[in-house]
């Protein structure tokens, strides 16, 4: 029931600690509100009004989980459930949320029948500092977060699956120790995002400046789409394979693999979005659309794909294009390009490598080697 104190100021105290041990708070409803708010009303200015007026100071769970439950409160200063979890269970936080940390944040009701589902979320009207679980070693699943704000801390665990982020302003820090798979993270600006395994059939949707992703795995089946005025990609780093779709609707600095092959398909849409570097360990078999000129493109093995040729379209100007390998893609340059180098193959009966890639270009083209 609701947990205050009125003054006849119409004034709410709140709730200084929760605690559980070995225990699990489960089909709880918790909130801080005046005596008489049970009585629901449609009058927004009503002295009824069922509103969070009050806090709940610390949540602090040993062994414990919070099941099936609803919180509210207006600024939880501190909530840590010390190898607990947060399951299938909402917290409405009004102001903003300084700190939540537990061993995992679930959702096991979708396990259940369509009678017994509930949702997981955590939603914050204004800023959040961090969620995260300790030591990096626990998951986030099957849970919705919703930051009217911004994140000015992290977001940070182990396995991301099925999780939608909901940040309207910026992000600071995600970090994931583990995979980010079949997630939905979309915000207005990401300053950093650390992925140390792979990122894989999620949507991830930027509406301003997406400044770091590192990815210590491979990305795989991803949709990655930077727009708005102020859009634009620094840097994309990945060790292994890329797969999927980047679309940028301003510049992009830099986009490699370090092991292995750039693939999917690349694109930017503003006329002004030029690219700096386009850099693949291996094979870059990426199809592109770029709205601008390109700075670098650069392969550690071939461009393209034997039988399966890709179209690199460059509507600028191309400053170097250098494959050590042989071109299998077909180029496209609205303008000039200055440099080309091309690498030697083998060219035998039963073995032949030979590129047979096509170079156009709307200007000159300076340099083959």
């Amino acid at each position: 029931g609701e947990i205050g104190e009125d003054d006849g100021a119409d004034e709410v105290g709140g709730l200084d600690l929760l605690e559980l041990t070995n225990s699990i708070l489960s089909g709880a409803y918790l909130s801080t509100q005046t005596h008489d708010s049970f009585w629901q009303t449609n009058t927004v200015d009503s002295d009824n009004e069922r509103a969070n007026r009050g806090e709940i100071n610390r949540i602090r769970g040993n062994n414990s989980d919070i099941f099936r439950s609803t919180i509210e409160t207006v600024r939880p200063f501190d909530a840590q459930l010390i190898h607990g979890f947060f399951d299938a269970s909402v917290l409405v936080v009004t102001q903003d949320l300084d700190l939540f940390r537990a061993a995992g944040y679930r959702n096991t009701s979708v396990e259940g029948t369509d009678l017994e589902f509930r949702q997981a979320a955590i939603l914050v009207q204004q800023n959040l500092g961090r969620i995260e679980t300790f030591d990096l070693s626990g998951d986030f699943s099957d849970i919705l977060i919703d930051v009217v704000g911004s994140v000015q801390g992290s977001i940070s665990g182990n396995d991301f699956r099925r999780v939608d982020l909901d940040v309207d302003n910026e992000v600071a820090s995600i970090i994931a120790s583990g995979d980010v798979v079949g997630s939905s993270p979309v915000t207005g600006a990401v300053q950093s995002f650390a992925i140390a395994g792979s990122l894989r059939a999620s949507e991830v949707i930027v509406s301003g400046p997406l400044e770091l992703l590192t990815v210590g795995g491979e990305i795989l089946n991803t949709a990655i789409d930077v727009t708005g005025s102020e859009g634009r990609i620094d840097r994309i780093t990945v060790t292994s394979d890329i797969s999927g779709t980047i679309t940028s609707s301003g510049p992009i600095g830099l986009i490699e693999t370090t092991v292995g092959d750039l693939g999917g398909v690349i694109r930017t849409t503003r006329p002004t979005a030029t690219v700096g570097t386009l850099s693949a360990a291996r094979d870059l078999t990426a199809s592109t659309d770029l709205a601008a000129g390109v700075s670098t493109i650069v392969a550690g093995r071939h461009v393209g794909s034997q039988g399966e040729p890709a179209l690199i379209v460059v509507r600028g100007a191309l400053t170097e294009f250098n494959a050590v390998g042989q071109l299998y893609s077909d180029v496209v340059v609205g303008s000039t390009i200055e440099r080309v180098v091309l690498g030697a193959v083998s060219n035998l009966p039963g073995q032949d490598l030979v590129g047979r890639g096509s170079i156009s270009a709307g200007g000159r083209i300076e340099e083959v080697s």
